[in-house]
């Protein structure tokens, strides 16, 4: 048996194969935006400069925004990875669906917070 875990049966109804599209696509963007974000808030943290620039004062903050940028890393890879599965659950599906949302509004509230601090000097 020669089964990859990116490649499952083809669907048989179009809503299956939408959701399969859908989980893979949102899960390598969060992959991209996940790893960015760590990288980004390790320069800032290092350095001083940037929009993570003032995490160099305070470092436990960079500890739980590392924490939770490679926490979303491995969900979006479990996302790309189970939208392969051929007996995936309806269930399961929207699961991971709510997962990848809530870890999406996650970053963009940090980001959120880490530019009011930037523009602003004070605590968001």
């Amino acid at each position: 048996m020669n089964a990859s875990p990116l490649t499952a049966p083809k669907p048989t109804s179009s809503i299956a194969m939408f959701r399969r599209w859908l989980l893979r696509i949102h899960g390598t963007i969060l992959t991209l935006v996940a790893l960015g974000s760590a990288l980004a808030t390790t320069i800032g943290w290092m350095t001083g400069t940037g929009l993570f620039g003032f995490m160099q004062q305070n470092p436990m903050v960079w500890v739980g925004l590392i924490q939770a940028y490679l926490l979303m890393t491995i969900i979006a890879v479990l996302l790309v990875l189970g939208s392969g599965q051929a007996n995936a659950r309806k269930w399961k599906d929207r699961i991971e669906i709510k997962e990848e949302t809530c870890t999406l509004q996650e970053c963009f509230c940090y980001t959120v917070a880490a530019a009011r601090v930037l523009t602003s000097g004070k605590p968001a």
